[in-house]
């Protein structure tokens, strides 16, 4: 894999817009975010344009607002393990 110093490449990339509105992202910001063909991107209005930014997050953040008050001061091991049991019941035949 070819090691490339972000830091000192450029900052402006001019890319062409196709009859269909679509664009290349130079490979060089492909490769610094790791955008893969069916990756995703968000496009983000800001008072100076748009921001497109990768929409890699944490395999967390959908999980954010769902634990509930009823789970304070539980064992999240013990949480986890009854998740687990839930999820993976053996079917009975």
């Amino acid at each position: 894999m070819k090691v490339v110093n972000y830091a000192t490449e450029k900052k402006v990339f001019e890319v062409k817009i196709t009859s269909k509105g679509q664009m290349v992202i130079p490979k060089l910001l492909r490769e610094k975010y790791n955008l893969k063909q069916g990756s995703k991107v968000k496009i983000i209005i800001t008072s100076e344009g748009m921001l497109i930014k990768s929409s890699l997050e944490g395999p967390w953040t959908g999980l954010r607002g769902m634990m509930t008050s009823s789970w304070k001061n539980k064992d999240l091991e013990q949480l986890i393990e009854d998740a687990k049991k839930s999820l993976f019941k053996a079917t009975e035949t």
